[in-house]
């Protein structure tokens, strides 16, 4: 591994990925974070083969958190869950694409930096997807035995270098209120997995957590940032 990337959401536009390869003149020893809602398995058919082709053509290594509009890759039988050596952890991959990596929730290294990943969002536009017939994945945040997964991790491991998730500590979503829809009444919406990821932070040391989900960038605290179409390079 040589240098690691990271962005946000991708929904299927894979433009910036593309711009990055040309102009940083990556390897496939080089590798992009990206932070959920990749748009990979959206249609969970022969629609998603394009993007993929594209993808695994690139000269780059691409690590996929979990978003919420994506299904996750252990329901799909074409995903094989495989052990990486070099980032210490199990992985889903489908062969004919072997790097595009979606990385299993839980622990990995960077460099021998060991990094936390928690993917998982819920759909504040769940029933206008169901109602319409549109993507929707009842996967698409942690279950209960996962994130008592996680916890478990965090009695023997609670300080990393990197985390990475797709959304936010609820604690921190009062900074994000100007992004939320304004059609949304978020008394409706279900905060469980920023809930959850405020036990997680309560209960670990980091130097940076990178998130998505929000569609914008900044630096939300010192070390939290939220990513979407920029792309920063990981100091490792």
């Amino acid at each position: 591994m040589n240098r690691v990337f990271c962005t946000g959401d991708c929904h299927g536009q894979f433009k910036k990925i593309s711009m990055l390869c040309y102009q940083e003149k990556t390897t496939i020893d080089d590798y992009i974070i990206i932070c959920g809602d990749v748009g990979l398995n959206y249609r969970c058919n022969e629609l998603d083969i394009p993007n993929k082709n594209h993808l695994s053509k690139l000269p780059i290594t691409i690590l996929c958190v979990h978003g919420n509009h994506e299904e996750r890759p252990y329901n799909i039988s074409s995903y094989k869950k495989v052990y990486n050596d070099d980032l210490e952890c199990y992985v889903y991959l489908e062969e004919q694409y072997p790097n595009i990596l979606f990385l299993e929730d839980g622990t990995f290294k960077l460099k021998e930096h060991l990094c936390l990943c928690i993917g998982g969002a819920y759909s504040i536009d769940k029933y206008y997807r169901i109602d319409r017939g549109y993507p929707w994945f009842p996967s698409e945040q942690l279950n209960n035995e996962e994130k008592e997964r996680i916890l478990k991790i965090l009695e023997n491991k609670n300080s990393f270098f990197y985390i990475f998730s797709h959304t936010v500590p609820l604690k921190y979503e009062r900074e994000l209120e100007d992004l939320f829809l304004p059609s949304i009444d978020q008394s409706t919406v279900d905060k469980s997995m920023e809930e959850f990821l405020d036990k997680v932070e309560d209960r670990v040391n980091y130097k940076h957590w990178f998130f998505g989900h929000f569609h914008d960038h900044f630096d939300l605290t010192p070390n939290l940032t939220i990513l979407y179409n920029d792309i920063i390079e990981l100091n490792l």
